[in-house]
């Protein structure tokens, strides 16, 4: 087994950017570090082994799926064997044991995805599976913490760079989906994922999370869920989370508890206008 990992770097906090790399780095071969910003190579590099972090990318903000496919080439072209998609700013708890479920013997063959926040622990999340589930079948893995097998990197081909950072994940499993390709999670491991500037709230003595995206984030975010839902048939099983989610509960939380909110709620109309006018 040879795992490269890719991990994006735009305007990282040092210490968590870090912090991120310790906490997979030693189940890795090979880190690449695409910088969409400047980044502090020299504080980085020495803080981890020689030879094992390459940096790449020219500083300029990309987005995400041109970074995953400069990975996916490299993979390919290096004969590794599966590769590892990280944002800047998760950390794992116990890498290795996710390692080693995702890429068991008796591992089904797919797209693989760890616990987030814990959520495995989440009855909704476990409905229906049989006691002592490993692997749950998922609609679709975040880009931090994705495994790819070398094998389904080939089948499942590029992430598409109309994307830039929203939706890059549903859209790269969705298309590999109609490729039969399945995508799973697994519940060993777990990684702490940092959804934007997440707060809680509390209204009539009932607590709720709000993200405070700004306007850019939440049209993109809305723009590119609805490019997906219209482009792929699979990606219909996403339809009712994203009509409960983005239409009914984040509109009624930004109006509640975050600021700026006219101007979020006006980008929202703008990303499902735009959504909906893209091209396919």
């Amino acid at each position: 087994m040879k795992i490269l990992a890719i991990v994006t770097a735009y305007n990282p906090e040092p210490d968590l950017l870090i912090r991120s790399i310790a906490s997979y780095i030693d189940g890795v071969d090979t880190l690449l570090i695409w910088r969409n910003s400047p980044v502090d190579e020299k504080g980085i590099a020495s803080k981890f082994a020689d030879g094992k972090i390459v940096f790449c990318g020219d500083c300029t903000n990309a987005g995400i799926p041109k970074a995953l496919n400069f990975a996916r080439r490299f993979a390919l072209e290096n004969t590794y064997s599966h590769l590892l998609t990280m944002d800047q700013d998760s950390v794992w708890e116990d890498f290795k044991a996710f390692l080693g479920s995702a890429t068991a013997d008796s591992a089904p063959k797919g797209i693989f995805g760890p616990k987030i926040n814990g959520t495995a622990g989440d009855p909704e999340y476990l409905k229906g599976m049989p006691a002592g589930q490993t692997y749950i079948p998922y609609p679709f893995i975040l880009t931090s913490g994705m495994l790819i097998s070398s094998d389904i990197l080939k089948r499942a081909g590029d992430w598409d760079e109309s994307f830039f950072v929203d939706g890059v994940d549903m859209q790269f499993v969705f298309q590999a989906r109609e490729h039969g390709i399945e995508s799973y999670r697994t519940t060993a491991g777990n990684l702490v994922h940092r959804l934007g500037d997440t707060r809680t709230k509390s209204f009539l003595g009932k607590k709720y999370t709000v993200h405070n995206y700004s306007p850019d984030r939440l049209h993109d975010l809305y723009c590119s869920h609805i490019k997906i839902l219209r482009k792929y048939k699979s990606a219909g099983i996403m339809a009712p989370l994203f009509r409960r989610q983005n239409y009914r509960q984040r509109p009624l939380r930004i109006l509640l508890g975050e600021k700026d909110k006219f101007r979020k709620i006006a980008a929202i109309i703008r990303g499902i206008r735009d959504g909906r006018r893209a091209a396919l």
